[in-house]
């Protein structure tokens, strides 16, 4: 509608034009004429001139609203990931950390009591179950932000980030798993919710504290890793606020700031973009390396 009065008025404005032409070609005008004729030629222009003004703002008005639901859209879609993400690797590596702990105090209870209490120790299906669904959700917001890097091009370098440390995670929690299987109880078929410590069948064989000490070094690996990769979604959940919605409320949340130095944190500082850049490169050659040379040579 707007662009129809633009056009109407700028006709009006080129007739008004075109007639007062007519009589400037006659030379019969008083100046009296001439300063009627320049009043009607500059209100006609200050009027197409503020309908297009107008039209302008209404435009920019309306791209910026639409500009902000699109960013409050995708940050609202991303809010589940982050969320689902956060939760599942919290437990995985809550239960991988203390799963020691809860090992031998489920020992010192059967020997002193002859009680079960190894049911807070996980068992070898339920550590992959809960390793899967970390693995899952960090795999779908990874999928997220690749799949909207266009939006924000941030997005890229948080994608790669998070993708490398879960596949770090994978190969720490298989190493972990593989010295630590032996030493887990079972599920126990015949289980029923009457009996709630008969949830899972004890370990066969004890053991010992330096088979325990290898156990705790390799689950001390991959809680450090899952760490970094958790601090990581939680920066991506500040940055996505920022980036997403920091223009429109006029305002920033404030970064991660660990005392420990060796925690990294992920953010869209050009620097920090750089150096999570050159480290996914460093990871993706040593990884995929020989795959890559082989192609070459063949």
């Amino acid at each position: 509608m707007m662009r129809l009065f633009h056009i109407y008025f700028f006709l009006v404005a080129v007739s008004i034009a075109l007639v007062s032409w007519g009589y400037v070609t006659t030379w019969n005008l008083s100046l009296g004429e001439w300063t009627q004729l320049v009043g009607i030629l500059l209100g006609a222009w200050c009027i197409f001139y503020q309908i297009r003004k107008d039209h302008e703002a209404a435009q920019a008005l309306q791209r910026s609203q639409f500009d902000y639901q699109i960013r409050l859209d995708l940050y609202e879609r991303m809010r589940p990931l982050l969320s689902a993400a956060t939760g599942d690797l919290v437990k995985i590596t809550h239960a991988v950390k203390y799963l020691v702990s809860d090992l031998k105090r489920g020992w010192e209870a059967k020997d002193e009591f002859n009680v079960n209490l190894f049911r807070t120790v996980g068992t070898e299906i339920s550590l992959r179950q809960d390793q899967a669904k970390a693995r899952e959700s960090v795999g779908q917001l990874s999928g997220f932000l690749q799949r909207y890097r266009i939006a924000v091009p941030e997005f890229e370098t948080f994608s790669r980030s998070i993708s490398m440390q879960s596949e770090k995670s994978q190969d720490l929690f298989d190493n972990f798993l593989k010295g630590a299987r032996q030493w887990l109880p079972n599920p126990n078929p015949n289980w029923s919710p009457e009996n709630p410590y008969g949830e899972v069948v004890p370990p066969v064989q004890k053991p010992t504290d330096g088979q325990l000490d290898s156990v705790t070094e390799a689950a001390d690996s991959f809680a450090t890793t899952n760490d970094h990769l958790s601090n990581w979604v939680y920066d991506i959940e500040i940055e996505s606020q920022n980036l997403l919605l920091g223009s429109v409320f006029e305002g920033a949340v404030d970064r991660r700031s660990p005392k420990d130095p060796k925690y990294t944190v992920l953010s869209s500082d050009p620097e920090t973009l750089k150096f999570f850049d050159q480290m996914y490169a460093e990871w993706e050659k040593e990884r995929f390396g020989h795959i890559m040379g082989n192609k070459e040579t063949g």
